[in-house]
């Protein structure tokens, strides 16, 4: 009998540590927690390449995009480190007309469906709830099982 409580004791600290698990997020893979820390120019650069996502998610789903606001990024990412003032301050506006006309879709949602190595963040944050789900049930049955039996082994 005591044997019996002591596992199913075990049984519940088990079950409750893969739920904590279970409750964790995944953290993005393309997160970039250091742009606060990066020169002014560099984050410029990566502004222009990501209007160039948003311009390349535009195309793809046939958003209807002023042709200026178009040019401007094209014309910001051909500058490349040698962008004027003049150039910036109108990627800045062209960038934000884009977003505004691809919006609810954000970079955000763009990069977390789109992967280089084809598998998106939201799909291994999928898989890996999937898994986390069978290995919660399977040590639930495990559990459940045994729990029915033991009082029997007990009783013999």
């Amino acid at each position: 009998m005591t044997q019996s409580i002591i596992l199913l004791a075990i049984g519940a600290v088990v079950v409750a540590s893969l739920f904590i698990w279970s409750r964790r997020s995944p953290t993005p893979s393309g997160a970039d927690t250091s742009a606060n820390n990066k020169k002014y120019d560099e984050i410029v650069r990566l502004a222009i390449d990501d209007a160039a996502q948003l311009l390349a998610y535009a195309s793809r789903t046939g958003t209807s995009l002023n042709s200026a606001d178009v040019q401007a990024i094209i014309l910001a990412h051909s500058a490349g480190n040698s962008i004027t003032p003049e150039q910036e301050a109108t990627f800045w506006t062209a960038a934000s007309a884009i977003s505004k006309a691809i919006s609810p879709v954000t970079l955000e949602t763009i990069k977390s469906t789109n992967s280089a190595d084809g598998k998106s963040a939201a799909a291994r944050a999928a898989s890996s709830y999937r898994i986390r789900t069978m290995v919660t049930l399977v040590a639930l049955l495990v559990f459940q099982i045994y729990g029915s039996w033991a009082p029997r082994s007990a009783q013999i």
